[in-house]
């Protein structure tokens, strides 16, 4: 075996239990890398804790079906790697899910922003600012001032 990756991997016990799991569930029995081109991301959840299919405790799920069979699996974080290698698809749903999980809208701009709460970090300043006797500007509706006009609208 010249590739290192997959040289590592077959001596990796998780690998080999996933495999087998796999396996079993796929039409495809020989070749790892076939038998997960069946299957397609289904959902990611995070905060419960369970078991993937290799028997390793795990804090993300993310749930796999296979399309061909029906059968559905959970794998965790470490495992789902094994299978974005292959198969192109899965590697950017997964991607996606986890940037929509990551990422948050604040309620007042609309902008992205990583962190939770209903505000990004310049309006929770600003409502501050409202709070403690700050204008609002006189022709945005986001701007905050203490004169009637906020600078970008000052321009």
């Amino acid at each position: 075996m010249n590739n290192p990756v997959m040289a590592a991997r077959h001596l990796n016990k998780n690998y080999q239990r996933l495999s087998e799991e796999i396996f079993k569930w796929s039409v495809q029995k020989e070749d790892f890398d076939v038998a997960i081109n069946e299957w397609r991301y289904v959902e990611r959840t995070k905060g419960t804790i369970g078991f993937c299919v290799c028997g390793v405790k795990i804090i993300h799920e993310f749930l796999i079906e296979n399309v061909l069979t029906g059968c559905v699996c959970v794998v965790g974080s470490v495992c789902i790697d094994h299978f974005m290698g292959a198969n192109v698809q899965l590697l950017e749903d997964v991607a996606k899910a986890i940037y929509e999980a990551k990422c948050h809208h604040c309620e007042r701009c609309g902008e992205d922003t990583t962190k939770e709460g209903p505000h990004c970090r310049t309006c929770v300043k600003d409502l501050e600012r409202l709070e403690n006797g700050w204008n609002q500007c006189r022709f945005c509706p986001l701007g905050v001032t203490r004169y009637e006009a906020c600078f970008k609208c000052a321009e």
